[in-house]
């Protein structure tokens, strides 16, 4: 079809340009005229022209200046021109043509020539438009479809390629173009590629391939390819044209089907028993389209051997069940519905087997039944079942001699089945509960407790339990409420896993529940207990708690004081209140620290019930607090759980007052003296200030002060002075009243504070005391010594602490008159202690002190020096009054640890003379006695006349008498041998003028 077009008139000669304008009208044309150049560039630059007839010769702009404009424009560029001219030189067509015009018509022109060729250039350019609108529409298809387009300039160059395959490199296109290959791909795509290219430049035939690519993710993609080559006039490859799909997602697909392919034909093929496809014709032919490899488990038969032949099978079917078979099969085929049975076939080799098939119908357009369906062994399930019945049958007879109800629940029709036990236990007869369903059970269960059975069962039948246990409240028919444990287990399953049948049994729990709420209540009253002061406080607690867990006409707590029990709380009145600590069941209780369970008294003579009309107890021992007992007048109306009930609330009995009792032996240490468990001074001071009153006058007060302690205490040990202290506070507690305040303020020091007391009774009481002293030590060897002091308030203006001061003053005056005389007592104390120990040490002193008055006339000592050698020789050794009998008198050499304790009886006699004015005039004497003359003495390694005097004359004394008498360690020596031997130690151990002089005196007077 010729298409219609603007065609642009530019001449300067108006009679042309109204004729063209007119017959291009005339034409279907539309013509627009110009007679200059300058009109005419006008008009294209407001009108979209698709043809221009220029003249050549015009005023201004020729036309040829007027082409090489429109030419140089982008916007008209290509609107083709027609020169119509009266010139038809040559030169003036080359340059027509050189400047872009597509014809050259000279005039006179003829119209039909005119027309035609305007309309051929008219329908040129129309399909130029239209060619370059398609291409446009291509290259926008090109450039926007997943398709990857690329060309080929040969076997390995890249020509040009569309947006998508840039993309997948992640370049742009120009940057592919005339790129190699092998620049793209990796070595191994790239050989694959070239090969197939080589085969479409070679062999100039379209190929079809699959290669795999990296793309720039570094992904291998896979593209199905189609590459085709592009034939030139000589039939040769000019370029090859490249289509690509990527199928990467389509070929994991596939290889994912095909998986799932296998292990779906695994599956069937693997899962227990026969997956088949049994189809009916509509004529009642069987057949068998498809049979799994399981049917030789199932039928000793091969699934080729009976697709045709179904009969096969169906005589394997025992012929107790096969009538069954068909009629079901029938039914199913009728009704389309699923068809499911259990049956039992007789096979050649294994048996008799049980089987349960399973088929879902369908109706197909030929008119023929087709069923799908599944078959499997139940050989083990059966077999379970019947042993399930025999263990059932089994547990019934068991059940039948135990409390237990049992049940038997078909859990998909609702029908349960109850023993005798079950509806006696919930108060009901077995006729009542013909209903025989589980809706029964569910209205005796309580409300509130429904949903935690309807949770347990869920668990159990999903199979999270293994069993299914509850606790659960159900109505007696007497309207109380019982506590059931009820346990059950599932005994069968269906095909589809759903529980089917379950067997459980009911106890009765009601008693164990009443337990746990006593044990509840026990916990609570232990807690409550930790708060009570008061020791019969907390047995009357107790007692109170006994009411509620046991049945007993009386209940008693009974301590232990000294040597017998005192009954601490009793429920009732008892006519006994003291019982020996050795009565009946309550000693032997209390003595093995065991419970007793007491049932009947009369068949057990060591009960010894506190009340004869008891018949039966319950006796629980506290360790050595105490017992707790609950007695009846019934015959064994106590039991073991009773007893074991009891024994809890004991253990909190006995933790509440070991608390109790603890607290206040604390109580009592912070305000006694542990040693004489007299108060201590913290007591007697808030006692001091409480009882400064008025209404306590007159109030006196004695201090007292052991004397000599410390003497006592270097001398015996802290032990024996430990001894004088205790002694002291029992004398003061048995003179002494017993609401008076006795302490000791600590050492040797003890207060009395005595309220409501004049002076005078004040002092008949210290002289009591006194007399309580004397009797003491007129059997004592070693006399306890005390000083007095004493003072009394007598108005309340008066301050207390100046009395107290004033009494203490009064001691100490006493006690400097009486130090001197109580320590030299003391002294002689110990000395006859000392003779006591060993008659030796006796004889021994009194011969030195005669050999000592000798040699003191022979050295013509003074009757002041005279008089402290006769004491020397009498008190050197008193330091082993602390040293023990069995050392003194032992035969046997001293080994080390005897020997250092003996060296030191030396310093130990220092000390004691030194205490007593009276000998501390020999204290430096006794110290020295064993030191010697050259230094190797004891105990300070003196030497020479750095030794007293009088040390070193009772040392030869003491040496000479030691080796000529007989001692446990060792036999006497002759007078000679012994004053040989002084003399051979003389510079060394004795001093030697010393010793000349007493060999001299030996020699001439003895």
């Amino acid at each position: 079809m010729i298409s219609k077009g603007k065609i642009l008139i530019i001449n300067d000669n108006k009679k042309i340009l109204d004729n063209l304008t007119k017959t291009l009208a005339e034409q279907g044309f539309q013509a627009l005229a110009a007679a200059t150049a300058e009109e005419g560039l006008d008009i294209l630059s407001q009108r979209e022209i698709d043809l221009i007839l220029l003249d050549i010769v015009m005023p201004g702009i020729n036309g040829f200046e007027l082409c090489k404009k429109i030419k140089a424009k982008s916007s008209t560029k290509d609107i083709p021109i027609i020169f119509i001219t009266f010139l038809d030189g040559t030169r003036e067509k080359i340059k027509a043509f050189k400047l872009g015009a597509v014809d050259y018509i000279t005039k006179p022109l003829i119209t039909e020539e005119l027309l035609a060729r305007v309309r051929v250039h008219v329908n040129i350019k129309a399909e130029k438009e239209e060619l370059k609108l398609n291409n446009g529409k291509q290259q926008l298809l090109l450039e926007n479809i997943d398709t990857h387009i690329w060309y080929l300039k040969d076997v390995d160059t890249y020509g040009q390629v569309n947006q998508a395959h840039a993309d997948f490199f992640c370049l742009d296109k120009s940057e592919i173009a005339h790129k190699n290959i092998r620049d793209l791909y990796s070595e191994a795509e790239a050989k694959i590629c070239i090969d197939g290219n080589k085969k479409v430049f070679e062999q100039k035939k379209k190929i079809e391939t699959e290669e795999v690519i990296n793309n720039c993710e570094g992904e291998d993609r896979i593209f199905s390819v189609i590459k085709t080559p592009k034939l030139n006039k000589e039939g040769n490859v000019e370029y090859a044209v490249c289509t690509a799909v990527d199928i990467t997602e389509k070929r994991k697909a596939e290889k994912k089907l095909k998986e799932v392919k296998e292990q779906l034909r695994k599956l069937v093929e693997g899962a227990p028993g026969m997956s088949y496809q049994y189809q009916l014709l509509p004529d009642g032919t069987p057949t068998f389209p498809y049979l799994s490899e399981g049917i030789y488990q199932l039928f000793e038969l091969e699934a080729e051997f009976v697709k045709n032949d179904p009969e096969k099978i169906f005589k394997r079917v025992d012929p107790r069940d096969i009538d069954r078979i068909h009629n079901s099969l029938a039914k199913s085929a009728k009704n389309l519905t699923v068809w499911k049975e259990e049956y039992r076939v007789n096979l050649p080799e294994q048996g008799m087997i049980w089987l349960e098939a399973k088929a879902r119908p369908e109706k197909l357009s030929d008119g023929s039944t087709l069923w799908h369906g599944n078959t499997h062994d139940i050989t083990a399930r059966k077999n379970q079942e019947m042993k399930i019945k025999e263990q059932r049958d089994r547990l019934n007879w068991i059940i039948e001699g135990t409390n237990s109800g049992t049940w038997e629940w078909n859990v998909q029709t609702g029908e349960t089945k109850f023993n005798q036990k079950y509806a006696e236990m919930l108060g009901y007869t077995l006729e009542e509960f013909k209903a025989n369903n589980i809706e029964i059970s569910k209205k005796l269960t309580h409300p509130a407790d429904l949903k935690k059975c309807k949770k347990e069962l869920k668990k159990h039948f999903t199979g999270k339990t293994d069993s299914y246990s509850v606790e659960t409240r159900m109505k007696h028919k007497s309207g109380d409420w019982l506590w059931i444990l009820s346990k059950g287990k599932v005994t069968a399953w269906d095909s589809e896993g759903k529980a089917q049948k379950m067997f459980g049994i009911n106890i009765d729990i009601s008693e164990q529940k009443r337990h746990e709420r006593i044990i509840k209540e026990l916990n609570k009253v232990a807690i409550e207990l930790q708060d009570f002061k008061d020791e019969k406080e907390i047995c009357q607690k107790i007692i109170e708690t006994a009411r509620e867990i046991l049945n007993f006409d009386i209940c008693h707590i009974s301590l232990a004081r000294q040597n017998h029990f005192e009954i601490a709380v009793a429920s009732d009145k008892l006519k006994i209140r003291t019982v020996p600590l050795d009565h009946g069941v309550m000693g032997i209780a209390f003595q093995s620290n065991e419970s007793f369970l007491t049932k009947d008294t009369e068949k057990d003579p060591e009960a010894k019930p506190t009340e004869e009309n008891y018949k039966s107890g319950i006796t629980i021992p506290m360790q050595d607090i105490g017992i707790f007992q609950a007695i009846s007048a019934q015959k064994d109306d106590f039991n073991q759980r009773d007893l074991e009930l009891a024994e809890i609330l004991v253990v909190n009995t006995k933790a509440a007052l070991e608390k109790l009792f603890y607290q206040k032996e604390l109580e009592f240490k912070s305000f006694n003296d542990s040693l004489t468990d007299l108060y201590n001074r913290r007591f007697f001071e808030e006692e001091l200030k409480r009882l400064d009153t008025k209404r306590q006058l007159p109030i006196s007060i004695i201090m007292a002060d052991v004397n000599g302690l410390k003497l006592i205490n270097d001398s015996y040990g802290h032990q024996k002075g430990d001894e004088l202290l205790i002694k002291t506070a029992e004398i003061l507690k048995e003179v002494l009243r017993e609401e008076d305040i006795i302490a000791r303020m600590g050492g040797d020091e003890f207060v009395v504070l005595i309220p409501k007391t004049p002076k005078k009774q004040l002092n008949r009481i210290i002289e009591r005391i006194k007399e309580k002293l004397e009797l003491i030590n007129n059997k004592e060897k070693l006399p306890l010594s005390v000083s007095f002091g004493s003072a009394t308030k007598e108005k309340e203006a008066e301050d207390i602490n100046q009395i107290l001061k004033k009494a203490d003053d009064d001691m100490y005056q006493n006690k400097l008159l009486e130090s001197r005389s109580s320590k030299s007592n003391i002294v002689k104390g110990i000395l006859n202690s000392l003779s006591a120990k060993s008659n030796e040490t006796k004889e021994h002193a009194e011969r030195m002190k005669n050999l000592a008055l000798e040699f003191a006339n022979k050295l013509k000592l003074s009757n002041s020096e005279l008089n402290r050698l006769s004491l020397l020789a009498v008190m050197h050794d008193i330091g082993k009054t602390t040293i023990s009998e069995e050392i003194l008198t032992k035969a046997a050499k001293l080994d080390e640890k005897e020997w250092e304790i003996v060296k030191k009886h030396s310093e130990t006699g220092y000390k004691i003379a030194f205490a007593s004015e009276e000998f501390a005039l020999i204290a430096e004497e006794i110290y020295s006695h064993h030191e010697h003359w050259d230094g190797n003495g004891y105990p300070r390694a003196i030497k020479g006349e750095e030794i007293p005097y009088l040390a070193r004359i009772i040392s030869i004394i003491d040496a000479y008498d030691v080796m000529t008498n007989e001692r446990t360690y060792t036999k006497a020596i002759s007078k000679e041998a012994a004053l040989a031997e002084i003399e051979r130690c003389a510079g060394g151990q004795f001093d030697p003028e010393l010793v000349e002089k007493f060999v001299e005196m030996m020699k001439v007077c003895f």
